[in-house]
């Protein structure tokens, strides 16, 4: 069984070596993915002309995070949901989670 899964998120600098390689890192889910039962799948990502991240994909996670303004901010699907968020890179902590989303599917749509 597969428990509390998340999505992440990573921007690596090619031409660094070892630990420099690595610029940006984040998960994205619930906060307490460890104890729930919900998960999280990255299905797509894409990246504007301003340097943010949006990611997409699918989640059965009731407590994933959302912020406010979120067109839903709760699980509405049977099976589960898809979701859409936008990360900031250039910020720091919980300043990179610009916009995040249930979409309000009824059932899991692959």
């Amino acid at each position: 069984m597969v428990r509390g899964t998340r999505v992440f998120v990573i921007k690596l600098f090619p031409g660094a070596q070892g630990v420099s390689d690595l610029r940006y890192s984040t998960l994205f889910g619930s906060p307490s993915s460890i104890d729930s039962a919900g998960v999280t799948e990255g299905h797509a990502i894409a990246l504007d002309a301003a340097g943010d991240v949006y990611i997409s994909g699918y989640t059965s996670d009731e407590e994933m995070t959302t912020t406010p303004g979120a067109f839903a901010r709760s699980l509405g699907g049977v099976w589960g949901d898809a979701f859409v968020a936008r990360f900031n890179l250039g910020s720091q902590g919980a300043a990179d989670l610009r916009y995040a989303t249930y979409l309000r599917g009824r059932y899991r749509a692959d």
